[in-house]
């Protein structure tokens, strides 16, 4: 298989990840909240700034850490979604070299992954700002829309599977994590899933790996606590596999472990 399509299965598997990372890593379309067009990086900041103090699904979050700071929510839905690939993918390669995903990437192919964002029916994300700098963002799309080893791993699922939401990063830096911010993305995410009228389960998954992990930071804490307290649950033998480069630039398959959540 060529190089480019190893990087496009290892960055579809990384975006259900979670991890300690952050704590995690219907047919109606919402309207654009930026123009679509590409712009210098200084222009780019300004129209993001507009938007955000325009648009009506922007939401300003106040959070004490260590002195109060205010996090703006921004949902992009359709081809507005194009305009925050590259904050994305920036995110995406800055987070998960981290264990568990040890995950080394390449801006270009992340961009030609990420682009299935913009083009998928109902596929949405949220970028959390702290001023102009974005520091967080979830990221989902209905399951069918997946990858096949994805949309396979649920064979033998006894529910229908264009009901079911695959919500695949959840992305937070450093600076911003155990704070509650990921709960309060992930429950805006659900929020609009909701309102689009068609699902009623949420999917994600989480790469596994043995406690023993010679990598495994020692206040390392398991991305499980975080689902089980956001009402996850795991589907035992659900699983799927990915390969993917890791930071030591071996290349290794790894198992994704499914978890559900029913919205109703």
């Amino acid at each position: 298989m060529p190089q480019l399509q190893h990087s496009k299965s290892a960055t579809r598997a990384l975006r259900s990840s979670a991890g300690s990372t952050v704590a995690f890593s219907g047919r109606h379309r919402c309207g654009t909240l930026r123009n679509s067009v590409r712009c210098p990086l200084r222009n780019r900041q300004q129209i993001r700034m507009e938007s955000l103090n325009l648009h009506n699904q922007v939401s300003v979050e106040r959070l004490d850490m260590n002195g109060i700071k205010e996090i703006t929510k921004q949902l992009l839905t359709g081809t507005a979604i194009a305009d925050a690939l590259d904050d994305l993918a920036t995110l995406r390669l800055d987070i998960f070299p981290e264990y568990p995903y040890l995950y080394q990437g390449r801006m270009a192919d992340e961009l030609i992954y990420l682009s299935t964002y913009a083009e998928a029916p109902d596929a949405g994300v949220i970028l959390a700002y702290d001023g102009l700098t974005v520091i967080g963002a979830a990221t989902g799309m209905p399951l069918i829309h997946e990858d096949a080893r994805m949309f396979d791993a649920f064979a033998r699922a006894s529910f229908p599977l264009d009901e079911v939401y695959y919500v695949g990063e959840l992305l937070l830096r450093p600076a911003y994590r155990n704070c509650g911010l990921g709960r309060k993305l992930l429950d805006l995410f659900e929020s609009h899933i909701r309102s689009l009228g068609c699902y009623r389960r949420l999917t994600c998954a989480t790469v596994e790996r043995p406690d023993d992990h010679l990598l495994r930071p020692r206040d390392y804490i398991p991305i499980t606590r975080f689902l089980a307290r956001t009402g996850f649950a795991r589907l035992p033998g659900v699983t799927t596999s990915f390969m993917w480069r890791e930071t030591d630039g071996v290349k290794r398959d790894h198992t994704m472990q499914f978890w559900i959540k029913d919205l109703t």
